[in-house]
């Protein structure tokens, strides 16, 4: 690597790191405005809830890596351009284009750690902060337990005769429950002659499990003296079994695609998910293509071009991709062309600012 080179790299690091905390921050500080509700004022729960946001927060690393590269490219070649030094690397016969090159190769290094994030990292913490945070919602709901009423929880329907509420616990009597199965058929039914409710858990006594087949005839009894029904981890198990675009990696999401069309499941929405995953990682690169030559040409004017040129830069191509998305969840776009529109048309855009500077 050459010193001209090295120097460019140099001016673009501390932009690129301060651009991408910045970023990141503000994104952290939207997450927690979303979800600081669950706290309610309980103090223990804040060690569970900060945890939450360190792990929603991997997610937008790759969207913070990709304005770091930005505001990176434009602040260096603002200023680089306003002192005059650019124009001493031309006059000693660099080329613009060969000027472009480092910060370029600064953008396809930023994308492949941005595509390593996404395909190791993000997955793992969608993952653990779905669980997390359904752990925090439960905390603060709890189904309205009533005597002589059906009333129901998640997957369970439930009927008690009479209820003695002692502090944060309630006594049973007569408690029967019905659990809905998976797919089709009978629900399992449970009876007990009393039983403890703390939270979302159940220690039923003296009672007896009815199990039906589909064609509604009992298939086994089975009593027992006591049995305890966490619906509290039923839940967090469902919710661990659940799993997102953003908690799978491409090959995992190109996987589902391809059985759920084997289905004859609709897929679009998943198609376009999945053409999105495999774009935005490559933003770096296409928004130091079109940033260099704006920062070349604006950046002599103010030193305050760069970064202005960074936040029109970024609030452009992030509305062409919500619009995208839009336009692809609507079926106004095919899924491929929706999830790539942003490159495709700011890479045209980053090839012709190019030429011009030469």
């Amino acid at each position: 690597m050459k010193t001209i080179d090295k120097y460019l790299i140099k001016e673009m690091v501390p932009p690129f790191l301060a651009g991408m905390l910045i970023i990141l921050v503000l994104w952290v500080g939207n997450i927690v405005f979303l979800q600081v509700s669950v706290l309610k004022g309980k103090t223990e729960l804040l060690p569970l809830f900060l945890q939450y946001v360190l792990l929603k927060s991997m997610y937008y690393v790759t969207l913070s890596l990709a304005a770091g590269s930005l505001f990176g490219c434009a602040l260096a070649i603002s200023r680089l351009t306003r002192d005059s030094e650019i124009t001493v690397m031309r006059m000693a016969g660099t080329s613009v284009k060969r000027i472009f090159v480092p910060f370029l190769l600064v953008g396809v290094l930023v994308s492949a750690a941005a595509f390593f994030v996404q395909e190791k990292a993000v997955p793992w913490a969608e993952k653990r902060g779905s669980v997390l945070l359904q752990r925090l919602y439960l905390v603060q709901r709890s189904p309205l337990i009533q005597a002589d009423v059906f009333f129901n929880w998640q997957n369970y329907y439930f009927y008690i005769q009479q209820i003695e509420r002692k502090g944060p616990q309630a006594l049973l009597k007569d408690v029967t429950v019905w659990e809905l199965p998976a797919g089709s058929g009978y629900p399992m039914v449970t009876t007990a002659k009393s039983a403890t409710w703390i939270n979302q858990t159940i220690e039923m006594r003296d009672g007896v499990i009815h199990k039906f087949g589909k064609d509604g005839f009992t298939e086994y009894e089975a009593k027992f003296k006591t049995m305890e029904l966490n619906l509290k981890r039923q839940i967090e198990a469902f919710f661990e079994s659940q799993r997102t675009p953003e908690q799978m990696s491409t090959a995992e999401l190109a996987k589902q695609i391809d059985m759920m069309s084997k289905s004859g499941i609709p897929i679009s929405n998943m198609r376009l998910d999945y053409h999105f995953k495999l774009s935005i990682p490559f933003s770096s690169i296409i928004l130091i293509l079109c940033t260099a030559p704006l920062g070349l040409r604006f950046g002599r004017h103010s030193s305050f071009a760069g970064a202005l040129l960074g936040i029109v830069v970024v609030f452009l191509y992030w509305n062409v991709m919500l619009f995208a998305k839009v336009f692809g969840q609507a079926g106004w776009l095919p899924p491929a062309l929706a999830g790539w529109s942003q490159i495709i048309i700011f890479s045209a855009i980053g090839a012709i600012l190019v030429w011009k500077a030469e």
